[in-house]
């Protein structure tokens, strides 16, 4: 088998690019696409709900104010 592999490299790196570039095709894609959608609240402070990039940025404000 090890021989085979030895013999035929090119066949082999062909056949992993085959099995490999799909998959991470497939979940780059579907990342991107969860991305995209609605972000879910860390907070909700008198009726307003605050989001994760909300939240840094109040965050890095604030440490900068105190600079």
């Amino acid at each position: 088998m090890l021989e085979f592999i030895r013999t035929h490299q090119r066949l082999m790196q062909f056949m992993l690019l085959l099995i490999i570039l799909p998959s991470f095709a497939f979940f780059g894609i579907e990342s991107y696409l969860r991305m995209d959608s609605k972000v879910p609240p860390v907070a909700k402070v008198a009726g307003q709900t605050i989001t994760q990039p909300e939240w840094d940025a109040a965050q890095a404000r604030q440490v900068e104010r105190f600079r």
